[in-house]
């Protein structure tokens, strides 16, 4: 059995309602015994078809948002999508309008999550290939390099390289 969603419109926002909380209008309501509250959400308990289930409160309150109907796609790319043995499978976006600022809704695993774009840095790592200040230097990472560098994260740095190297 297929339930369908009802648009009802009211004249106040509930007391309770975490509004703001959704990218597109606000969580989808419920009706229950003691009257409408946010329809939450979980991996046993996912939204309708078309909704999505909102975690920025993280394990505060999760609940059920109505997916960007213009369905945006922003410029960049998602990265591969890994499996990372993660059981928590729940769609936190449909489309890239569900994601704020530049995020991408992308298919992460077994679940569609919002990911910040990669910056500069991870970029070159990913090419493996970085020239060295003076520009006549040239240093080649190898697979092992990265693996070893990430594992570490030993440098984090936000759409810039460090200064030793030039793009």
């Amino acid at each position: 059995m297929h339930c369908k969603l009802e648009v009802i419109c009211l004249d106040h926002p509930l007391k309770d309602s975490h509004t703001g909380v959704c990218s597109v209008g606000d969580p989808i309501l419920s009706l229950y015994s003691r009257g409408l509250r946010d329809l939450m959400c979980s991996p046993s308990s996912p939204c309708p078809i078309g909704a999505y289930c909102n975690t920025e409160l993280k394990d505060i309150y999760s609940t059920c948002c109505m997916s960007d109907p213009e369905a945006p796609v922003k410029p960049w790319t998602c990265p591969a999508n890994t499996f990372t043995g993660d059981d928590f499978c729940l769609d936190t976006c449909m489309n890239d309008g569900d994601c704020r600022f530049n995020q991408k809704c992308c298919e992460q695993g077994c679940k569609r999550d919002c990911v910040h774009e990669p910056d500069i840095c991870d970029r070159i790592s990913i090419v493996r290939h970085c020239v060295r200040s003076p520009a006549s230097m040239e240093m080649s990472l190898t697979q092992t390099d990265v693996q070893h560098a990430a594992a570490k994260k030993a440098h984090q740095y936000r759409n810039k390289c460090p200064r030793h190297f030039s793009t």
